[in-house]
């Protein structure tokens, strides 16, 4: 097990099993025009929101300081922050503490 600190929706909060480190989630970034896909962790990956790999690395460092992500499935904001315990393959274990 390892701990990490995860974006949860409200929803997600309530029900985090099934949830996974490397569920992606979309971060907003004032001035662009298409989202930043992150990882539950805040990690930005190197796709923008429509899929479009080349995320330059100035905006992908902003993209991973964002306090406030969203589902792309659901539109939930995910801007509760916990630290989780997580099993090796990412898959969530338990809120920590």
């Amino acid at each position: 097990m390892k701990t990490e600190r995860w974006a949860l929706s409200e929803t997600e909060f309530l029900a985090p099993a099934g949830l996974c480190s490397h569920d992606e989630l979309i971060a907003t970034l004032p001035g662009l025009n298409s989202g930043i896909i992150v990882d539950r962790c805040g990690n930005p990956t190197n796709r923008w929101e429509d899929g479009t790999k080349g995320v330059p690395e100035y905006d992908a460092n902003l993209a991973s300081e964002a306090d406030c992500l969203y589902h792309p499935k659901t539109d939930e904001e995910t801007a509760i922050w916990l630290d989780v315990e997580v099993r090796a393959n990412g898959d969530f274990h338990s809120l920590h503490g």
